[in-house]
């Protein structure tokens, strides 16, 4: 018997379950947060829920772990430091005493200009809300695209700050959640991220339809996607 995959909803998380010929159940939680179970074929799922359960804690730890690697390259502490945008690096500088916080994008730098009293948070802050906006321009354009070429209608899209996945699409609303860090990988990732998540209004599961699904209008995504794995 062949392995199946699918989706097994484990609150407040989604789990990709993969059922193999095998004894023993594996667990793995992959750099981009998404936590992945192998099951003998015939383990009832009760068991595999209470397998997790048991196992929360590492869990949480190790998708906290995968969120702290996704933003190595995302420091905010001084000058000297690099971040990226579409993949790009530029130098990190800060300046104070600005009119009003602001983020300014030089030929090889990104400069923090902030007003008043300097702080960490105020740098993280000003930083999301820079590719916030970046990725928002980018998913503007490149969503309602996707949602003509694959004939589907997606239920809107949100940018969010996300520890675990870099995308989610609701079951039943068809919302579609998109990692505000995507705006530090090159575009072809927010793409492949966007055609995955709009890919699972048509098949809900990760079987071998939905891949076949994605390679036909995107036969380079397994390329995409490892752009995303941590440096």
């Amino acid at each position: 018997m062949k392995k199946q995959t699918k989706i097994l909803v484990w609150n407040p998380i989604s789990v990709e379950l993969t059922r193999k010929p095998i004894r023993n159940l594996y667990l793995r939680v992959r750099p981009d947060g998404q936590v992945t179970v192998s099951a003998p074929l015939r383990l009832p799922e009760a068991e595999i829920l209470r397998f997790l359960e048991e196992r929360r804690e590492w869990i949480a730890a190790r998708q906290e772990e995968m969120a702290r690697r996704r933003e190595r390259g995302l420091s905010w502490e001084g000058d000297g430091e690099r971040i990226s945008l579409w993949g790009k690096p530029y130098a990190l500088r800060v300046e104070t005493g600005a009119p009003r916080a602001k983020v300014r994008q030089e030929p090889e730098a990104v400069v923090l200009c902030l007003p008043g009293e300097d702080s960490l948070e105020r740098r993280k802050a000003l930083t999301r809300e820079w590719y916030r906006k970046a990725l928002r321009q980018e998913v503007e354009r490149l969503f309602p695209e996707w949602e003509r070429r694959l004939g589907v209608e997606g239920g809107g899209w949100q940018i969010r700050a996300m520890r675990s996945r870099w995308g989610s699409c609701g079951t039943q609303t068809g919302k579609i959640l998109l990692n505000l860090y995507l705006a530090a990988y090159p575009r072809e990732c927010l793409e492949y991220v966007i055609v995955h998540e709009l890919a699972h209004r048509q098949i809900p599961h990760h079987g071998p339809e939905f891949w076949a699904l994605v390679e036909r209008y995107l036969p380079d995504w397994r390329e995409r996607r490892k752009k995303l794995l941590p440096v």
